[in-house]
């Protein structure tokens, strides 16, 4: 009854839905506080939560985005990604160094960035397929593929009947304006195929083309029923993000990270965060919403947790009112 679905495998289910309506009702407590009430084993409780926020980071697609350096005065515990003789908090100079590397300094930048990463040519060689009417052997893996990259993209080497293929050089930038223009359409409500071709005023085919290449950057998401909504942007604004009333704007999450896990591993901020979410959005995640949530989420195995790295920018939530119970 529960194979393949958020419960495959739960062997104590009264504790999960216990854990669940427990979160629901706004209390915050670590794994041991749990496992000395109902004689888990702290591992097997640890495991749970961190199933349970991943539900909970599901759900955050709709929220604000920041670094994580921004969050670094909690790191305290270490993780396998923890330089070793470092203090936790190192951990997060790696991705200071991606941050740097690859946070575009706009909105558009990100955009024209993701979009470019389609058609990057993979590390090592590539086999590029024969174009029609030339034998299988004129394959060439050390070329980069037509008609993608932008520069000079053509056919090359030396084929198998000893003639040389060079297609049309494109020399051009490839313009991502219509990629932009859709995109900036969408939002997190779902809108329909025929709405969205209608506002942007693009043709099925242009449409089409730039929905598949923004679906191919990770920049939105494919409803049931031709439907199109943007995904989470690994992306924020570097100068709102630097802003002198950021650690305020924070005390409140910073407060409860100390006072309910005395310090977290920066590779789980996110799932942290999707604790928090759930923790001050009481009306959100009223009684039944978590469980409803959990029973809507696909398996979330063992694997898939260990393997859990947060991003170098991740959603967060602040509530706009103070907390009540």
């Amino acid at each position: 009854m529960t194979a393949h679905t958020f419960l495959h495998g739960v062997r104590r289910p009264i504790e999960w839905l216990r854990a669940m309506w427990l979160l629901e009702e706004g209390f915050s407590f670590s794994a041991n506080m749990f496992a000395d009430v109902t004689g888990m084993a702290p591992s097997s409780v640890g495991s749970m939560f961190s199933k349970l926020f991943t539900v909970l980071v599901g759900e955050m697609d709709d929220l604000e985005s920041e670094c994580s350096s921004t969050f670094v005065k909690t790191f305290k515990r270490r993780s396998v990604h923890t330089p070793a003789l470092k203090h936790p908090s190192a951990e997060q100079d790696i991705f200071d160094e991606i941050e740097n590397q690859k946070m575009a300094a706009s909105l558009d930048s990100h955009l024209e960035r993701c979009l470019d990463e389609i058609y990057a040519k993979p590390v090592g060689a590539t086999k590029v397929a024969a174009p029609v009417g030339l034998p299988e052997s004129a394959e060439r893996s050390d070329c980069a593929v037509p008609g993608v990259l932008s520069g000079s993209n053509s056919y090359c080497g030396e084929f198998s009947d000893g003639k040389e293929l060079v297609a049309s050089a494109v020399t051009s930038v490839v313009d991502w304006s219509k990629e932009k223009k859709v995109f900036k359409l969408l939002s997190k409500q779902p809108i329909k195929f025929d709405a969205l071709g209608s506002t942007a005023k693009l043709s099925i085919g242009d449409l089409s083309v730039a929905l598949v290449h923004l679906e191919l950057g990770g920049l939105i998401r494919t409803l049931p029923g031709h439907q199109y909504v943007r995904q989470r942007l690994l992306w924020t604004d570097k100068s709102s993000s630097k802003s002198g009333n950021k650690d305020k704007r924070f005390e409140p999450f910073f407060d409860f990270i100390s006072r309910t896990f005395h310090g977290i591993s920066r590779k789980y901020l996110q799932l942290y965060l999707g604790a928090y979410f759930c923790y001050v959005a009481r009306v959100r995640w009223g009684v039944g919403r978590l469980f409803a949530a959990c029973l809507r989420s696909r398996r979330i195995t063992h694997r898939k947790v260990l393997a859990f790295v947060s991003p170098h920018v991740v959603a967060y939530y602040t509530p706009k009112a103070d907390r009540s119970r």
